[in-house]
């Protein structure tokens, strides 16, 4: 075999191996994730993302605000609606990956969590098939715990 002939070989098993990496390492989870355990900013925040996506409003009402129910309260009166966050956690699980790119302490009791939302979906040549949305959500700690405030005034979207 020549050396022309053996570096086409080697070229060609180079860009299936980086195409293959590329779709692997693109592709959000397989699974949803599970309910944290822990008090902290973060898992109240990973919380409120899973309860939203499986629609478990007794679990919601948890992890809120005292404020925020009854902002949500207020919101039913006039118009019925089903208590869940404003957040474009539509569509399937196996479509979305939910980061928490950066928590930063306010005071002792209340911090700001940024939170990237990214969609993965079919795109062109140079498109990078994903779309993402960042949301500062305020952590608070309420009756012994961290709550999230989702009073819409209080929740940041950066463009």
């Amino acid at each position: 075999m020549d050396r022309f002939t053996l570096g086409t070989i080697i070229l060609v098993v180079a860009l299936v191996v980086g195409a293959v990496a590329v779709v692997n390492l693109g592709r959000p989870p397989d699974r949803f994730p599970a309910y944290r355990q822990e008090d902290t900013p973060e898992a109240a925040v990973h919380n409120l993302v899973v309860a939203t996506v499986q629609e478990d409003r007794e679990r919601l009402r948890e992890l809120v605000t005292q404020e925020t129910l009854e902002w949500w309260a207020e919101q039913e009166a006039i118009r019925p609606m089903p208590p869940l966050p404003e957040l474009p956690l539509w569509g399937n699980w196996e479509d979305m990956r939910v980061r928490i790119l950066r928590v930063e302490p306010v005071d002792p009791d209340k911090v700001q969590v940024t939170l990237a939302i990214d969609r993965f979906r079919s795109g062109g040549l140079f498109d990078s098939n994903v779309w993402t949305e960042t949301v500062v959500l305020t952590v608070v700690r309420e009756d012994g715990r961290w709550k999230v405030d989702l009073v819409p005034e209080r929740v940041r979207w950066i463009p």
